[in-house]
């Protein structure tokens, strides 16, 4: 019974983790949009005032592009973490049971 109850923690634990990385990933994506939309602003009043159009419409297509680039390996890196640790877990969870069952 002991057991069971370790294993039910250890998998509540893990949950509780995927749901908070699951929920900084939504936020960090929202905060992105937000930021890419005032840049955006803030460049075409400058380019209003510069008439350099076409430039500054490349550029914002390259930051934008780097900027997703960046989050989406961030996020793979992190899930990939969170699924090494969840395995540890899991593992060392399976050892305990061996253990217990000798």
């Amino acid at each position: 019974m002991m057991m069971m109850a370790i294993v039910v923690v250890e998998v509540v634990m893990v949950l509780l983790i995927v749901v908070i990385v699951v929920a900084m990933v939504m936020v960090g994506m929202v905060v992105l949009v937000m930021v890419i939309m005032a840049v955006m602003m803030v460049m075409n009043v400058v380019v209003v005032m510069m008439l350099l159009k076409v430039f500054v419409i490349f550029v914002e297509m390259v930051v934008v592009i780097v900027v997703t680039v960046v989050v989406m390996v961030v996020m793979v890196m992190v899930v990939v973490i969170v699924m090494v640790v969840m395995m540890g877990k899991l593992v060392m969870v399976v050892v305990m049971v061996m253990v217990m069952m000798m």
